[in-house]
């Protein structure tokens, strides 16, 4: 059953009176609609293009409500945001499932506007930019994109942004039909900036023509890229985080010659700029530096960072944002049909594992950090045996030896080489020479889509954490 959305609604006459409308326009300017359309994944590289928003949430509204059968949306991009004037030639919005929504078929028919406007939010659910403020770009058929990758269209004629007002997206979905609910990566604001409007229906195709219908107001809006523009005040790009249990450093690059500086804030909720509730941290570099330390986290705690450039005394970037968790990625799995049973260790030289008949974890992750481990020492041969049950499957076995919260492809000390067959398997592996005493956390992984195994993805997967513990070897 498809998810209810209330609306404001007019009465029923009027709604088909909006119908006979539509009806005849679509009639009317089908000759004018010219269709193109691409798909492409869109890196934060230093080609012409303005990205929009923090990707800190995301939105089942816009820029289009894909479980209803006729959608018309509005959003606003703030000047400040954009800071670049010249010919748009394309918008991409990228979809944050992670896999392809039932029924995209009901869901592909788009026009697409762009506009100026002095609005930055809407006040009613009527106050619609109106349509002769609005320039078509784009008309035709959208494919879903593959998973990770951007929704991007192609203008048959640029758009030409003049970098005084604000942008309105107009977004018109007309396929009859409705499918399954597509959340787009976007970006939320504080109450009562409603950036969005929307109106869904699946009976009435309204017209954006004659945009008397009633909408509902959103305090988001979907994050996008603009191609053919570059900002006077570039973002920071290529964003990364290395995070321990009580720190992290961020870094970045620069993609122009104006930025003298950047600054940075971490919280554990908020937007950006909103204020000292969920603010952890801020601060700012100078004389070019492209990183900063962060101390005193919380372990096991989710952050957000935000990074801009600061361009002389009066102009800023929009922020780019990154979330981290300040401890080992948790795995998960969406299907439990293929799991890993009876995992133990015999070479242990005090401690072996035994985790005999365990079955399948709900959501693909067992932590067993603090009740089994294996005792070894450097050069020692581990005697490691587990079992595949639900059909044939990758396995792979990473012990992370330098402790810091990721399980790096040279930490793989076992890795099945592909699918093995349901049953037991025994296998060894060495521990390195030179590795300290301490305790380590070791990662078995069993993957049926993937003959390679991820530490922290995968479909249908489970993964089991097991301590380490290396002593010095026995003389």
């Amino acid at each position: 059953m498809k998810q209810f959305y209330p609306l404001f609604n007019k009465k029923i006459s009027a709604l088909n009176q909006v119908a006979q409308l539509r009806s005849s326009w679509r009639s009317r300017g089908a000759s004018l609609l010219i269709g193109a359309f691409m798909l492409a994944g869109v890196s934060n590289s230093a080609s012409a293009q303005v990205s929009l928003g923090t990707g800190t949430t995301t939105s089942g509204n816009v820029p289009i409500t894909s479980n209803y059968g006729y959608t018309y949306s509005q959003q606003i991009y703030l000047k400040s945001e954009i800071n670049a004037a010249g010919a748009i030639t394309s918008i991409s919005f990228k979809p944050s499932n992670s896999t392809q929504p039932s029924s995209w078929a009901n869901n592909k028919d788009w026009v697409v506007y762009l506009g100026h406007t002095s609005q930055s939010t809407f006040s009613t659910n009527e106050e619609w930019v109106p349509f002769s403020a609005l320039t078509q770009v784009f008309a035709g058929e959208i494919s879903y994109p593959a998973v990770g990758d951007m929704i991007t269209l192609t203008f048959t004629t640029p758009f030409v942004y003049n970098n005084i007002d604000n942008l309105v997206v107009a977004v018109d979905e007309n396929t009859a039909g409705y499918g399954g609910l597509v959340n787009w990566t976007a970006t939320s604001y504080g109450s009562g900036a409603n950036r969005s409007m929307m109106y869904r229906s699946d009976t009435v195709n309204p017209d954006p023509t004659d945009a008397s219908f009633m909408g509902q107001r959103y305090n988001e809006s979907a994050d996008i890229v603009l191609g053919g523009i570059l900002p006077t005040c570039p973002k920071p790009a290529n964003l990364t985080v290395v995070p321990t249990n009580t720190s992290a450093t961020i870094s970045w690059t620069a993609l122009g010659s104006t930025n003298t500086a950047y600054e940075y804030e971490i919280r554990t909720s908020g937007e950006v700029g909103s204020g000292a509730s969920g603010l952890v941290a801020s601060g700012s570099t100078t004389g070019g530096a492209l990183n900063a330390s962060i101390a005193n986290l919380t372990s096991n705690t989710t952050y957000t960072a935000f990074v801009r450039s600061v361009c002389g005394t009066v102009e800023n970037s929009g922020w780019v944002s990154k979330t981290f968790y300040t401890a080992y990625c948790i795995s998960s799995s969406t299907n439990g049909t293929t799991y890993l049973d009876g995992v133990s260790t015999t070479s242990g030289t005090i401690t072996n594992i035994s985790n005999l008949a365990s079955g399948y974890t709900v959501g693909g992750y067992q932590d067993n950090y603090n009740t089994q481990s294996v005792t070894t020492f450097p050069t020692s041969i581990v005697n490691l045996s587990y079992k595949v049950v639900g059909g044939t499957a990758a396995v792979a076995v990473w012990i992370d030896f330098n402790n810091d919260l990721t399980f790096g492809n040279s930490e793989k000390v076992h890795n099945s080489n592909g699918y093995i067959a349901n049953g037991i398997h025994d296998v060894t592996f060495t521990i390195p020479a030179g590795i300290a005493p301490g305790d380590y956390r070791m990662r078995i992984k069993i993957d049926y889509n993937s003959p390679t195994p991820n530490p922290c993805t995968g479909l249908r997967t489970e993964a089991e954490d097991y301590k380490v513990t290396i002593v010095a070897q026995s003389v």
